[in-house]
């Protein structure tokens, strides 16, 4: 034991002077933080080899008194020896726990908001959302520490999941008023809005009316009066001056005819079921985002985080 304890020091000189009378020993240290334990164990080492050297001249009561001292000081620095362990295991959890929760920090500012759905989502996401911290070395850990009855990580994967899908639902009815637009007007959507093409603010005024009806609101592009005018290379239609569509008179005449049908028809409209469903969608997302939330915040809150048995606790405990 002794001998282990020794290996397991990193800086330690000792001078010891056996004495030639009983109960005097001395002893000169250059310690480190834990050389008091190294030091109380010297001692015992010298008790030991002193009684063993001067036994034969000690009666039976002497030589029993000073195992009996012996016996007890190796038990006292075994003990501190393990109440040191202790210490170290504890400081090591408390550190561990504050690199953890301040990882937690970082991710509570990287769930994302729910953007209204009146907002068009013009490009298709091709993923659900990762967070930058999800891609750090210890993130991973948390599910370790996070007590079960949290459900954090359940409730982190179902967000991703439902917030990927309340996106795709955005994209799906920016597409299907693109393409019914396309397929009445016969001019193809273009993000550049050259000849022959409507722009995203045709898409975009049908896509608002429909949010409109959908608040139970009065919709606000209905009683907008389009115009055709000329412009260099041919014609085009602008609402608000807003352009809808470029192309030739009777391209553009006929664009306006179709946004007219359009928006006069939403009440009616597949359109606006689909605008209904995407706020109720918005609402539930929130709902879950807020649980999200107090859940990592409740991560956060934990004094001491459970779990002493994680691989990085294992391996400094290896530490010697």
């Amino acid at each position: 034991m002794v001998g282990k304890f020794l290996k397991s020091n990193i800086s330690l000189i000792f001078l010891i002077a056996l004495p030639s009378s009983l109960g005097t020993i001395s002893f000169h240290l250059v310690l480190n933080e834990t050389a008091i334990l190294t030091g109380i164990l010297v001692i015992v080492t010298a008790w030991y080899a002193y009684s063993t050297y001067k036994l034969a001249k000690l009666t039976k009561d002497q030589a029993s008194m000073i195992e009996r001292q012996a016996e007890l000081m190796a038990k006292q620095t075994e003990h501190m020896l393990k109440e040191r362990e202790r210490l170290l295991l504890i400081r090591t959890i408390e550190r561990h726990s504050d690199d953890l929760k301040a990882l937690a920090k970082i991710w509570l500012n990287e769930i994302p908001s729910i953007d209204d759905p009146s907002k068009m989502m013009i490009h298709e996401p091709t993923q659900p959302f990762e967070s930058m911290v999800g891609k750090e070395y210890l993130f991973s850990d948390i599910k370790e520490h996070v007590p079960s009855r949290l459900d954090l990580f359940p409730t982190w994967e179902n967000f991703k999941s439902k917030f990927y899908e309340y996106n795709k639902k955005r994209n799906s009815l920016f597409k299907k008023i693109q393409e019914d637009i396309e397929a009445r007007t016969e001019l193809p959507y273009d993000p550049n809005f050259d000849l022959h093409s409507i722009s995203e603010h045709f898409i975009e005024v049908v896509y608002e009316d429909a949010f409109q009806l959908a608040r139970d609101k009065k919709q606000r592009w209905l009683y907008e009066m389009p115009k055709v005018k000329e412009v260099d290379k041919g014609f085009l239609l602008t609402v608000a001056a807003h352009g809808l569509a470029y192309g030739t008179r009777s391209e553009c005449e006929k664009a306006d005819k179709v946004l007219g049908d359009l928006l006069s028809g939403l009440k009616e409209s597949e359109y606006l079921v689909l605008a209904k469903a995407l706020l109720e969608d918005k609402k539930k997302l929130d709902d879950l985002r807020n649980d999200l939330i107090l859940k990592v915040n409740d991560f956060i809150s934990i004094p001491i985080l459970p779990n002493t048995e994680c691989k990085y606790i294992k391996l400094s405990k290896e530490i010697k």
